[in-house]
């Protein structure tokens, strides 16, 4: 397997939930599209269990989801630089872009202690963009852990104008979305970064305000 990009969070070791969720979390150059049904399948899971108890703890898929999404950005911010694309603006420059920012800086809160995933999930009633109701939300901003670093890349304002209390299900759709279909339309012509996986989530609408 040709060049693999590891997570840097786990700076190699075995993270709280096992090391096969870091090996999940690894993306081959040229293999992009398992990242991208790693990613889908992981969020197909985490909604039926949210949707039915009995078929476990949602927050576990997403957890795994959470990495895929992370390893799937170093994935496309790395072959981009090599093409001379500045990822970082095509994401800020895109409203889905704006919650993979913002949904990454929730991660970085909880990627060395994945067992306190639920630190930026809540389970509480949520007003999502059509004005229904449910139970599993991105916390407040207020609520998250502190950083271990100061935030210089602005994510924590996407986080909280993009993904506070809205649904965990609405947005890494959004994240999906962007990582899998609208990021791919930033490549030059120069290689063919894959063509986009089957199990890529169908067109929904864009994330607004």
């Amino acid at each position: 397997v040709a060049d693999l990009l590891p997570v840097r969070a786990a700076h190699g070791r075995a993270g709280p939930l096992g090391p096969s969720l870091y090996a999940l979390g690894m993306v081959a150059n040229g293999d992009r599209q398992r990242a991208e049904q790693g990613l889908h399948e992981a969020l197909d899971r985490f909604e039926a269990r949210a949707s039915d108890s009995s078929l476990g703890d949602p927050l576990v898929p997403f957890a795994e989801a959470l990495n895929w999404a992370y390893s799937l950005e170093e994935w496309h911010e790395a072959q981009l630089r090599k093409a001379g694309v500045d990822y970082y603006a095509t994401r800020d420059n895109d409203p889905d872009g704006e919650v993979v920012a913002g949904v990454i800086y929730a991660r970085g809160l909880v990627a060395h202690h994945l067992v306190k995933v639920g630190l930026v999930a809540s389970l509480d009633r949520y007003y999502d963009d059509y004005g229904a109701y449910g139970n599993l939300v991105w916390r407040p901003f207020s609520e998250l852990p502190p950083p271990d670093k100061p935030e210089k890349k602005g994510r924590d304002e996407k986080y909280k104008r993009r993904v506070q209390h809205k649904r965990l299900s609405v947005r890494m759709r959004a994240v999906e979305r962007f990582l899998t279909s609208t990021v791919l339309s930033h490549y030059p012509d120069l290689d063919d970064p894959g063509q986009s996986s089957p199990t890529s989530a169908p067109t929904a609408p864009r994330s607004g305000a």
